[in-house]
């Protein structure tokens, strides 16, 4: 009997972040834990993104001042949707897309977490709504946006996406983790 494969974030030395209870934790060698409790050979590259990283920094501190809250803000926007992918690859974080019931009204969307792609935040919500089979009337109505409007924004991501239709952006979507 063959064992089954594990998602490859929990393979050894992968770590995936994700949210619980409101708190930042990550999955690190099968093992659960607390952003500090990483080594800090893992901590440093996400780290060292957040130092370069002023337009986020800038973002978040307009609601936290402490920089241990600052930090680890960022890393649950920008990496923690358990998305089954690991967080960080041959040393370098790999972000997620966002994922979070709070992004229409978040002034960090866009900044802090990072929309995959090349989308634009408009094109964004409109790749979720399409993946989760909403036709262009219904997207409309739902963003409160003129018919030809969406038929644009549609045409911009197939091109942007590099797809051809409907169903590329789903599948597109789902491998992202944005649905």
């Amino acid at each position: 009997m063959r064992e089954p494969k594990l998602p490859s974030c929990l393979e050894k030395e992968h770590v995936e972040f994700f949210r619980y209870e409101g708190k930042l934790r990550a999955v690190y060698n099968g093992w659960t834990c607390s952003y500090y409790e990483l080594p800090i050979v893992i901590r440093a590259p996400f780290e060292k993104e957040f130092m370069n990283d002023t337009k986020a920094q800038d973002c978040l501190r307009n609601d936290m001042y402490v920089t241990s809250k600052v930090l680890e803000k960022f890393i649950a926007c920008r990496y923690g949707n358990f998305d089954n992918t690991p967080d960080l690859v041959n040393g370098k974080p790999e972000a997620d897309a966002p994922n979070c019931h709070k992004e229409e009204t978040c002034p960090g969307f866009g900044k802090v977490c990072l929309i995959p792609g090349g989308l634009t935040p408009q094109q964004y919500f409109i790749t979720r709504l399409i993946s989760l089979g909403k036709q262009d009337k219904e997207i409309a109505d739902e963003l409160e946006i003129a018919l030809p409007t969406v038929r644009t924004h549609y045409t911009r991501i197939r091109e942007t996406l590099k797809v051809n239709n409907r169903n590329e952006i789903a599948l597109w979507a789902h491998k992202k983790g944005i649905v």
